[in-house]
């Protein structure tokens, strides 16, 4: 009996150490913000990932306490169309970075919770990768009309 429970820890423990249990502790993230649209209309966050680890991270959900509903979603042009649709998850290959930018990958923010984030505020959201891990992101409030200026950062046009 002893050896079992012996046998099942180090398992456990193996399991813990295992590149893809430290994968998205290697995951930081910088340039977070908000677009922020009129009325009931969802918002978009992007931000830049960055992967240091050697092994893949993949993004799979994000949360946060002031929207109900935040997903995984990719803008495409096809034909001339624009189209968006959602993803179940985003990988961030080992040693490399991943934007999400207008116009690509990006949150889709949907069902404001009171106080409704405004211009200015900056709203956490919890980024969950496989593995179980988690990183909380502050992502800054932009008007409707930011623009990314490329370095995942809003400006207003024209700055």
């Amino acid at each position: 009996m002893l050896h079992r429970r012996l046998l099942a820890f180090t398992g456990l423990a193996l399991l813990a150490c295992s590149p893809l249990g430290f994968a998205a502790t290697q995951v930081t993230a910088e340039h977070g913000w908000i677009r922020l649209l009129p009325g009931d209309l969802p918002a978009a966050g992007y931000v830049v990932l960055h992967n240091e680890g050697n092994q893949a991270a993949v993004l799979t959900s994000a949360t946060t306490p002031r929207y109900s509903g935040v997903m995984l979603h990719v803008s495409s042009t096809r034909n001339g169309s624009a189209t968006m649709q959602m993803v179940p998850q985003l990988a961030i290959h080992a040693r490399s970075s991943l934007r999400l930018t207008p116009g690509s990958f990006h949150l889709m923010l949907t069902g404001a919770s009171a106080p409704i984030p405004k211009v200015g505020d900056v709203v956490t959201i919890t980024l969950h990768f496989d593995g179980g891990q988690a990183l909380a992101v502050p992502f800054t409030v932009r008007p409707a009309y930011a623009e990314d200026d490329g370095s995942g950062t809003a400006a207003a046009p024209g700055t």
